[in-house]
């Protein structure tokens, strides 16, 4: 079941001390595979809501961190006080901001559309690859 597209996201970091809001629905969903999003996601794989970077509305201060991308330079944010990754700023698509959806305050508001870099999957993970993969039915149906 789909439910409806929301039109606005807040999240923070782990201590709090950085608050953000998006008024509007994201633009696109996507959860990265590449070994950049790897690393800096601290895990296999980074989630990400892209939305128009005018409906991000940012409390407390945050540090950057600039990278080459893949395309181009990645202006990343996080928290200087706890580290949490919280959104970033693609030099490819000017006007975009990418949220990190570890941040948000519900993860339930992440809704992947697609898997990039699926090559840098490991074997032992399940990628996401809507709207193919449906998780199984409980035990007993």
């Amino acid at each position: 079941m789909t439910s409806p597209k929301k039109s606005e996201f807040h999240g923070s970091c782990h201590c709090g001390a950085v608050r953000y809001q998006c008024a509007s629905a994201p633009t696109f969903q996507f959860v990265c595979h590449c070994r950049n999003c790897q690393r800096l996601n601290g895990g296999l794989r980074l989630g990400g809501l892209s939305f128009d970077a005018s409906a991000l509305r940012v409390q407390g201060p945050t540090q950057i961190y600039r990278y080459a991308g893949g395309q181009a330079a990645i202006e990343a944010h996080f928290c200087g006080h706890c580290g949490t990754p919280l959104f970033a700023f693609p030099q490819a698509h000017p006007g975009v901001v990418v949220v990190r959806a570890n941040s948000l305050d519900d993860p339930a508001d992440f809704q992947p559309e697609k898997s990039m870099y699926r090559k840098n999957v490991c074997a032992w993970e399940r990628p996401v690859s809507p709207p193919t993969w449906r998780p199984p039915p409980p035990p007993g149906q």
